[in-house]
């Protein structure tokens, strides 16, 4: 079994990374009250991003076991 951290900083790593990137995208394509811009469609991503991340987890953790 490897070290469980390394999959951590890796879970990590990728979320900072994409809110950064959202930052990023929100400058790049605004949007204003009637069209949300880029940001506000990645923000809405990470919901189902974070929900398929959490259950490959829990499915390669109990593989693993």
């Amino acid at each position: 079994m490897g070290n469980p951290f390394n999959k951590i900083k890796t879970t990590i790593l990728f979320f900072i990374i994409y809110i950064l990137s959202v930052f990023l995208v929100n400058e790049l394509f605004p949007g204003d009250i009637c069209n949300p811009g880029g940001g506000f469609l990645m923000v809405m991503l990470l919901i189902p991003i974070s929900i398929i991340l959490l259950f490959f987890r829990i499915v390669k953790y109990y593989r693993e076991r």
